[in-house]
């Protein structure tokens, strides 16, 4: 019988849905059968606030997925969905077992995270929903990230934990309905599956996404997750700022936001008189707007960095990745790479352009690969797909930093399919205006 992973990224803005099979051939390890993006109702700063608008929306969504497999009734469904801003919050811990001089086996370490849960404390009201590896030390030598097959008599373990609220995880499960929730997934560690390059996870990458209503980080180094962290604000304050300070409508500001960005203006005099979609012509100093945008942008970038220094990882990273909605804004990277003294770039994909909107999907398609890899024995080998047999490249480093590798050319699965997804995204269609 076949088994289907179905992840849905709830988030401030948007939703999205990435339907697939475990394949471990293919890209990512998912033969990825349905996707679909909505606007997201019921959300406040990455979190349910309104339990029956957000329920509405997954509901559309998995009724489309339901739809695409129709012929596949009776086969199980393994539902995963992200977790954001304050509902979440990660820990390190250590934990070690005594194995008298024998080989450490894939038991060994089955044994030890089973130690870390079964120590790890929690109130009543807290669950553990995460626990993932992040080194494993023998007889106190140099650390690894796989130990198998060494003869150790003391094998310990650092380890990832992560924390949710439970009130929120009894809000996911009104959202989702019927539907039995089967993991729950911290959103900046589910992209890093699919935003980073092997290269960063081994040289040691931030990861920021700026998302509308909380910015997520996850700091690779080493080839693994070292930690990650939420903060409840994000680029959507940028927006009424603008619009605060300019007199317009949020529509407009976010508009303009994009489509000026930064400038880096040292004319203090100069003046802009732009006429927006709306119609509204507003006259405004140019220097004013970056002046707004800096002062937000760089409030975030603050708490940024005290998260990673606070997580003790400052010093191990090299390279920032920005993705989230927030990636859109002109002169972003600049702005991070001054603040954190770090030298930073837009995320680059396997898809025809780093801002592409098909980016948005990369939360949900990060949470399906992870289950799949954590569950391999819950899932079938061989899987039919409804799309092309082509292989989907991985994501390449490129050469330097601050300017990522040039676009791939060809067709590969996901540009076959980028006019569908921009299709689904007609509430964001193209504005334009005059300066």
């Amino acid at each position: 019988m076949d088994s289907f992973i179905i992840a849905l990224d709830l988030g401030t803005e948007k939703t999205s849905v990435v339907a697939s099979t475990y394949d471990e051939g293919k890209p990512f390890g998912l033969n990825v059968l349905h996707f679909d993006t909505q606007s997201s109702q019921g959300m406040l700063r990455g979190g349910v606030f309104n339990v029956e608008a957000a329920a509405k929306v997954v509901g559309n969504l998995l009724s489309g997925v339901e739809r695409k497999l129709k012929k596949n009734a009776d086969s199980k469904r393994y539902y995963c969905v992200n977790i954001n801003g304050l509902n979440f919050r990660a820990e390190v811990r250590r934990q070690e077992i005594n194995l008298q001089g024998m080989t450490v086996t894939e038991q060994a370490l089955v044994k030890l995270r089973d130690e870390v849960r079964s120590r790890f404390y929690t109130d009543d009201s807290e669950a553990l929903i995460n626990l993932r590896p992040i080194s494993y030390t023998v007889d106190n030598s140099f650390d690894t990230i796989n130990p198998i097959g060494q003869i150790a008599n003391k094998l310990e373990g650092k380890f990832l934990v992560t924390i949710a609220q439970k009130s929120y995880i009894e809000k996911l499960n009104s959202v989702f309905r019927q539907h039995q929730i089967s993991q729950i997934f911290p959103t900046a560690s589910a992209k890093t599956v699919v935003l980073l390059t092997p290269d960063d996870k081994k040289n040691g990458t931030a990861l920021i996404d700026f998302g509308a209503g909380v910015t997520n980080v996850a700091i690779f180094t080493k080839e693994a997750l070292q930690h990650e962290v939420s903060i409840p604000f994000g680029s959507k304050l940028i927006t009424y700022d603008i619009a605060k300070c300019l007199d317009i409508d949020e529509a407009d500001a976010e508009i303009l936001k994009c489509r000026l960005g930064i400038r880096n203006e040292t004319d203090e005099k100069r003046e802009l008189n732009v006429t927006l979609p709306s119609g509204k012509t507003v006259k405004f100093c140019s220097k004013q707007l970056d002046f707004v945008i800096r002062a937000r942008l760089e409030e975030i970038l603050a708490y940024v960095d005290n998260a990673l220094v606070t997580t003790r990882n400052r010093s191990l990273i090299r390279n920032i990745v920005i993705t989230g909605e927030g990636r859109h804004l002109i002169g972003i990277e600049q702005v991070v790479s001054e603040r954190l003294g770090i030298p930073a770039r837009i995320s680059q994909t396997f898809f025809e352009q780093p801002d592409d909107s098909t980016q948005r999907i990369a939360a949900a398609l990060g949470m399906a690969s992870l289950f799949a890899r954590e569950n391999k024995n819950l899932l079938t080998e061989q899987q039919p797909t409804l799309f092309t047999d082509e292989q989907l490249p991985p994501p390449q480093s490129p050469a330097e930093p601050e300017k990522p590798k040039s676009k791939r050319k060809g067709k590969t699965f996901f540009t076959s399919i980028t006019g569908s997804i921009k299709s689904l995204m007609a509430d964001e269609e193209e504005e334009t205006f005059n300066e």
